[in-house]
């Protein structure tokens, strides 16, 4: 507690530091004008008298320095005191510095899980090229709310938008994949031609679909996820071009 409350003094007493220089630096500058008003009735042109003034208070800056350092070493002292009292305090009672550093690891604890989970969902980039530039669109209904957009009014978005630079469909589909080493159901995607390019990426092995492949009765293309490509067909290379079944 006493710990928190030397911080808040401090706070305080910086701000109060920027007060006291401001009034400072007003009571120097009204000198160096009484000053020079007074060279001005003895005489002296209006810049002569301002420039002997200024003369006169040649330490001026020197002051200002002083005064800057001897607040500063103040302030700083007082804080290192605080700090001190603060460790002896928490020293004498072992119990409530238990509660208190363990508080501490939990709150810091819980804070960091928090961020972590808002910065993977929330903060952190997409891995796809101008990842702010992407929004998904969909498509609503007063009764259902969300609804998956048909594919027909997907093309007809793509044909009349003039505020999207490329527009893609995408929509989640199951397989039941044979003809492999491990026969089973799984899940992907189904997505129009230019749905890589849109997100700048392209596959590690092969070639990108093709905007033929959107026409209706041409024979349906798959490309492989990498994990799949591993563990059902072993990584081979070679596997490009061959046919599965996937129903």
């Amino acid at each position: 507690m006493k710990l928190m409350a030397s911080l808040r003094s401090l706070a305080s007493a910086l701000f109060r530091r920027s007060h006291i220089e401001g009034e400072m630096e007003e009571e120097l500058r009204a000198h160096i004008q009484h000053r020079a008003d007074d060279l001005e009735r003895s005489g002296l042109p209006r810049k002569e008298a301002e420039r002997q003034a200024r003369i006169e208070f040649g330490g001026y800056q020197k002051f200002k320095e002083e005064c800057h350092e001897a607040l500063g070493a103040h302030l700083f002292q007082t804080f290192l005191q605080d700090v001190r009292y603060g460790l002896r305090m928490l020293r004498k009672s072992p119990g409530f510095t238990s509660v208190a550093v363990l508080t501490l690891a939990l709150g810091i604890g819980a804070n960091t899980a928090i961020f972590s989970v808002v910065y993977g969902v929330l903060l952190r980039p997409l891995p796809f090229k101008d990842p702010a530039r992407l929004i998904v669109l969909h498509e609503t209904t007063p009764r259902v709310g969300t609804v998956s957009v048909s594919y027909p009014n997907f093309l007809d978005w793509r044909a009349q938008s003039h505020a999207f630079a490329q527009m893609a469909a995408v929509t989640s589909v199951q397989f039941n994949l044979a003809g492999v080493s491990q026969p089973e159901s799984i899940s992907g995607v189904g997505v129009s031609p230019n749905f890589l390019s849109l997100l700048g990426v392209r596959p590690f092995l092969g070639r990108d679909f093709n905007d033929s492949e959107e026409k209706p009765g041409t024979a349906p293309v798959v490309l492989l996820s990498y994990q799949l490509w591993q563990s059902h067909l072993g990584g081979d290379p070679t596997a490009i071009g061959r046919k599965i079944m996937a129903r």
